[in-house]
């Protein structure tokens, strides 16, 4: 009981923002990539002539291992939730 008394004392929904975070910044390099290979591969990747399947499914893929790789980083350097401050409403940082 006294693991979850602890629990509840830390800072679950910064956490949990943060994975989210580096969710998305991971895999906003996505759109880089694909439409690099418009650029690269104009036959393959094209949006007006059919390719667009292509396109984005290469944009999906590299999304996913993007943002589980960023994901990953995260949870390396933030392995639990940090203690949460308790300040006084008239406290500034």
């Amino acid at each position: 009981m006294q693991a979850l008394s602890a629990a509840k004392t830390l800072d679950w929904r910064g956490w949990f923002l943060g994975l989210v975070a580096a969710a998305i910044s991971g895999g906003a390099g996505a759109v880089g990539s694909g439409f690099g290979s418009i650029i690269l591969d104009p036959k393959d990747f094209n949006l007006f002539q059919g390719g667009a399947a292509h396109l984005f499914a290469l944009m999906g893929i590299t999304f996913g291992f993007s943002a589980l790789l960023k994901l990953m980083q995260y949870l390396h350097d933030h392995p639990v939730p940090k203690e949460e401050s308790k300040k006084e409403p008239n406290e500034t940082s």
